[in-house]
């Protein structure tokens, strides 16, 4: 899995990323008007805009009981990252993971 160094925040309302933090793992982040494109290894997620924030709006909020599972983590579990991704959701890590991977 694709590891980001971050601070947790426990009161914070988002999920922040740190564009040093990605370039520095080999992500490429171009900004243009009201848009954010992360890249890497061909594949790419995009971010509008919105109040300030540059969002990834394909990250829907659902009930967090809807997906998570009472499993011990492990080392390869998408759960552990979860946990270190400030409880992104599921389909976000994903794709993460997969720009990680190429």
């Amino acid at each position: 899995y694709l590891h980001i160094p971050m601070l947790y925040v426990p009161r914070l309302m988002f999920n922040l990323l740190s564009v040093r933090a990605m370039v520095k793992a080999g992500f490429v982040v171009i900004f243009e008007g009201d848009k954010c494109l992360i890249e890497k290894q061909g594949k790419s997620i995009t971010a509008r805009l919105d109040n300030g924030l540059f969002i990834i709006h394909d990250n829907p909020l659902i009930n967090a009981n809807s997906v998570y599972e009472n499993k011990k983590p492990h080392d390869e579990c998408i759960h552990l990252l979860h946990r270190h991704m400030g409880h992104t959701h599921f389909k976000m890590l994903k794709k993460i993971v997969e720009l990680s991977n190429g």
